[in-house]
This record gives structure tokens, sequence and C-alpha cells, in this order.
């Protein structure tokens, strides 16, 4: 079996934001407005070159809603226009494209893939992504808001070659949700590739031969992603990473973690020591991301962090988000067990701090409200969560058992932006 994959653009954070057809013009006010703009994509060798654009965005977003888009593929090493296309009434607008070195293209519309076929820019088939989730998929794991449905945050999308029947080339495109989900399209007809219960990547649950074949090469393409990206990532400073590079690194180590990848281990103790401030908000708290999906998925690996917590703190001060000094702590994860006993309600967050250090993520308790968790990695590992106010004073405190990160997208879901932890 010969296998190749490619991964050619990335959605960023929060990417999946919902568009509205054309035909939706009179979109009710509860409604937030879709923006699009151009898009330019190459091919991984830069045989090709595909060109979504609006006539009049001019290299910027002009309307919200817009559609009317033109797509051209060109031939980079002569500079010839291959084919076009114009945007047909009812159809989405894209959010991202995607294409391989033999030309082939596939693109995000709203909550939709299609495929464009090398040739002559025909397309080839339609694939709704949401129709591939259960309901309680779709329950847990996508939020519902004014600008659509946001699920697509965390995810990889890449192509996938495999020798088929008859030494036939089959391509693919596989979609993997942060919470593990395949979906899989067939370049050639546009149709989804049905993989049954082993669509979550369980080798075991595939009914078929020729199910286990493709499971398991998908599989081995997104372990050895992984592993490279987590790799490539400890050469530069992960601060200096471009936006969508970063994605990919995060993306990478949620994937090492739920996958078990042993040869992740090594990158992802460098990646921890990332120092780089991403985020703030106005209950006090300062993330830094790489260090928050490599620590999970160290834990996951059975390995304890080794450096400080990847979040934190400075004292509320009823601002949007914190300008003044941070807390000082000098407890590792690793010193956070033996202190746990002093963690009483009442406290104030400086002597919490004094005690266990700073927490490992921010995160939105269905009954306690806006809370940080301390995963502590004790004999018996838990999750400690504790409610801070705004005069700087813990009021409540909450034993989880086992820890959150044992259940495989819980804190994904907090990670990425969702309002669960």
């Amino acid at each position: 079996m010969f296998i190749t994959s490619w991964i050619v653009a990335m959605l960023p954070l929060g990417a999946g934001v919902s568009s509205v057809d054309a035909a939706a013009a009179s979109a009710p006010v509860n409604t937030t407005d879709g923006f699009y703009s151009d898009i330019i994509v190459y091919s991984p060798r830069k045989k090709f070159r595909l060109e979504a654009k609006l006539p009049n965005n001019a290299g910027a977003t002009t309307a919200p809603f817009a559609s009317k888009f033109g797509y051209a593929l060109y031939d980079e090493a002569s500079g010839e226009k291959v084919w076009e296309r114009k945007q047909p009434y009812g159809e989405s607008s894209p959010l991202s494209a995607f294409i391989t070195d033999s030309g082939d293209v596939v693109v995000l519309a709203d909550v939709t893939l299609f495929s464009l076929a090398p040739k002559d820019g025909r397309k080839c088939g339609t694939l709704r992504i949401l129709d591939q989730f259960s309901k309680e998929e779709s329950s847990k794991y996508i939020a519902k808001t004014t600008a659509g449905q946001i699920w697509a945050s965390g995810s990889r999308w890449s192509f996938i070659e495999v020798d088929g029947e008859a030494a036939q080339r089959t391509l693919l495109f596989v979609v993997r949700t942060y919470w593990g989900h395949w979906v899989v399209m067939d370049v050639a007809t546009g149709t989804s590739v049905d993989l049954g219960p082993a669509s979550c990547g369980d080798l075991a649950k595939a009914e078929k031969p020729a199910q286990r074949k493709l499971v398991q090469a998908i599989l081995d393409d997104e372990a050895a992603w992984a592993v490279k990206v987590l790799n490539d990532a400890t050469g530069a400073p992960p601060q200096f990473l471009a936006p969508d590079a970063r994605f990919d690194v995060y993306t990478a180590a949620t994937i090492a973690g739920q996958r078990q990848l042993r040869g992740a281990i090594k990158p992802l103790r460098e990646l921890e020591k990332d120092d780089d401030v991403t985020g703030s908000s106005s209950n006090g708290a300062r993330w830094r991301q790489l260090r928050q999906f490599a620590q999970l998925a160290l834990r996951r690996l059975g390995e304890v962090p080794a450096a400080a917590p990847a979040v934190s703190l400075s004292p509320r001060t009823g601002e949007l988000f914190p300008r003044g000094p941070e807390y000082s702590s000098k407890i590792l994860v690793k010193d956070r067990a033996g202190n746990i006993d002093e963690v009483k309600p009442d406290m104030k967050a400086k002597d919490l701090i004094d005690a266990i250090g700073f927490p490992d993520c921010s995160v939105y308790d269905q009954t306690m409200g806006h809370a940080f968790d301390y995963d502590i990695d004790a004999p018996e590992p838990f999750t400690l969560r504790v409610v801070i106010d705004k005069d700087n004073v813990v009021t409540k405190i909450r034993r989880i058992n086992p820890p959150v990160w044992k259940d495989g997208c819980v804190r994904e879901r907090a990670l990425w932006g969702g309002s669960a932890g």
C-alpha cells in the first residue's frame, strides 16, 4: 500500500464559523455577519495554484455574506489557466481550500465539503460534514452560536492516497475532528466513505477487510504527521511560528496524547518549556497555550509535566484584561500533590498559589461558574477545581476523580474554546 498525505491549508483557532448562502440575504438580526476573504493556495510542490476570489474584494472583505466567488486553477510552471468556474446560485462561499500536486481540489464552504475535478473544475460531489456526526456527538462537541455551529477548531485536514484494488489510485480527503472522528470523502466522486463504527479510529471496530485496511492507513498517516510536526516545532522558538503552524502543533499534541504516541514524548518535553503568553482574561488568568497542549499530552502518555503550570494568575482588579503584576510562584507541577491539604475555602488567592502554584486550565463549570483546574499527579491522580472570586478569595472547591484529562475530549473542549471543562 502506498500512502502519502498533505495538509495544505489549516483552519485557524475558532474556525468553522458558518456562512450563509447567497439566497439567505434576509438573515435574521440575531445572526452574526459572515465575511469572506479571497483564497490563494498552492499545491505542496507548487505545481498548481488555486484562487477563489470575489470580483469586488480587492484582497479584503467588503460585505457580509458575500457570494459570486470566481475559482481558477493555474499551472505554476507555464502560468496558464487550467480552468475556471463561477460560484453558482445557492452554493455557500468558501472558507478554505486544499489542493494536491495533481490538481485535485477540495473546498470547505459553510459546513460542506465539495471536490473539483483537476481537468475542468467540474464539481464532483458535495458532502455535508455535520450530517456525519451522531446526535450525541453534536450535542457534546459542537457549539451552537449566532455565528453558526462551531466544531472545526483543533481539526486536521489532509489528503491521503491509497492503492486500492487492481492497483487503482484512490484519493481521499480526511477531516479529523479534535474528538477523533474522521470524516472521509472520496475526492473523485465527492461522496462519503463509510467507516461505520470505526469512524473514530478504532481499528477493532472495522467490520470489513477494506475498512480495516483504510483505518490502518489513516492511523499510520496521522501518527507520522503528528510526531513530525512536534519534532519540527522544537527546531525554532514556537512564539515565532506563524499562526497556522502553531495550530498544527496544538493539533499534533492532541493526537499524540489521544493516540498514546510514545515517539512524541521527547518533543513534547521540549515544547512544554515554552513560556509564551498567548492570551488573558478578566478573571486574572494568563495562559500559555502550547504548554497546555504539551502537558495534557504528556499526562496521557503517563508522564508528569516537569515545567511550571500553563496558567498564571494576577489579582482581579475588575478590568477586562489583567494588566498588573502576576502572582509569583516557584511551585512546579510535581510539587503540588504534597501540599493539597492546605487548600481551604476562604483562603486568599495568594495563599493558594503559595501552596500549590498555578492551575493548568481555566474552565467554565455548569454548576460552579468560571473556575480553575489543577491536575494533581498523585498515586491516584485527580483534578482539583477551584473558584476565585472578584475579591481574590477561594470560594468553592471541588475534587474530580478520575481527573478531567483522563476523558479523551473534555479538556480539549476547554482548550479549543468550548464552554465545558
